[in-house]
């Protein structure tokens, strides 16, 4: 092959790869379902028996924050999450003096547990914010081990999600907390997408 062919093939070959090499898998996770019973707490808003959805969207391509054998931590950025509580739009918040939403996953022998917790904002009251803290409980082996390399999707997706019954116990809770904290169970269904 000449040296010209041989340029013009490897010129090619780097501007068809380029896009791809930035390019990073989208991931999607959802848990969408229904709040209560009351676990703990004062149900101040009104909130037991009300829908939820929780949604985090994210690049696949996310480094730990930190890490261990059987769980990891992810640092989200505050447009990374979104919620609606009873109808009520919510979105990621973080100050200069505080860390954005964090997402982990904890490998046990009875469940893959996932968790989101952080400081919501109300979309429609800039005044209006919670700190929130959401635990679901998917099968065991929903996560494949390289979550602890990077951000990825669970399987099988969906997922049935059944509420906790004790505030400390198993089972799939929110907790929110504006000046004094509510936990909440949680049934529904979560879901992964990439």
């Amino acid at each position: 092959m000449s040296a010209r062919r041989w340029l013009v093939l490897a010129t090619l070959l780097v501007v068809g790869l380029c896009p791809l090499l930035g390019q990073s898998t989208t991931l999607t996770l959802t848990v969408s379902g229904t709040l209560g019973p009351v676990l703990s707490g004062n149900d101040r808003w009104g909130l037991n028996g009300r829908p939820v959805v929780l949604t985090i969207t994210t690049s696949e391509s996310l480094s730990p924050l930190e890490r261990n054998t059987h769980a990891v931590e992810y640092q989200l950025t505050p447009s990374d999450v979104a919620a609606t509580v009873s109808g009520t739009p919510f979105s990621g918040y973080s100050t200069p003096t505080s860390t954005g939403p964090i997402v982990a996953a904890v490998f046990t022998p009875e469940a893959d547990i996932g968790v989101l917790s952080g400081v919501l904002q109300n979309d429609i009251s800039t005044f209006a914010f919670a700190q929130i803290r959401g635990t679901i409980f998917l099968k065991p082996g929903s996560w494949n081990k390289t979550v602890l390399e990077h951000i990825t999707a669970f399987s099988p997706s969906p997922q049935n999600i059944t509420a906790a019954t004790s505030p400390t116990g198993p089972g799939s809770k929110l907790e929110v907390d504006t000046g004094g904290a509510t936990i909440y169970g949680l049934t529904g269904t979560a879901s992964s997408t990439n």
